[in-house]
């Protein structure tokens, strides 16, 4: 599926609030095998409830691909499959595109870190690859699997009952005391 309107730079146009769901893309191959092509404006398009699997490109093979896009961020991307691919979600802008709830074959976070290129707010992420709705065209999530985490959290004062988590930016030398 590609939007394009504009993509080179020598044509203005927009594709407002698309809407890509409920879609089976799989055993693509070519130079580029992208399932979704979000290329020139798209403001608050929507990629929802997709499966993608086994795309292969020399060029790239990617489930959502988001370029010369200055609607990036408000691109959603939610609840899809991304699995046997290049990346799940590459985003070429310098918009972080909002892309929270998907599956991209496994659980583990650096493996799910490493089916994200560029700046993508992917966390949380779905721990279940399994299709709720088999019988449903696209991809179901299991409810309740939207609670895997980019990063783990630890409060190293050796000590288990009283720990404040923070967002402060720390590292491994700090006792936790301070």
């Amino acid at each position: 599926v590609l939007i394009n309107v504009g993509a080179s730079g020598s044509h203005a146009g927009q594709a407002i609030s698309p809407v890509v769901s409920n879609n089976e893309i799989s055993v693509l191959t070519g130079l580029w095998a992208h399932g979704v092509g979000l290329e020139g404006e798209t403001p608050g398009a929507m990629v929802l409830n997709n499966k993608i699997d086994g795309l292969t490109g020399t060029g790239g093979s990617n489930g959502v691909k988001i370029e010369d896009n200055d609607g990036a961020a408000t691109v959603e991307i939610h609840e899809n499959s991304f699995t046997n691919l290049g990346f799940g979600i590459q985003n070429v802008m310098a918009a972080v595109v909002n892309a929270t709830c998907n599956w991209y074959g496994t659980a583990v976070p650096a493996a799910v870190a490493a089916q994200i290129s560029g700046p993508v707010s992917y966390s949380p992420f779905l721990t279940n690859g399994n299709d709720d709705q088999p019988s449903t065209f696209g991809f179901q999530p299991v409810p309740g699997s939207c609670n895997g985490f980019a990063t783990d959290l630890y409060v190293n004062d050796n000590v288990q009952t009283g720990d404040v988590y923070t967002t402060a930016i720390g590292n491994d030398a700090n006792p936790g005391t301070a």
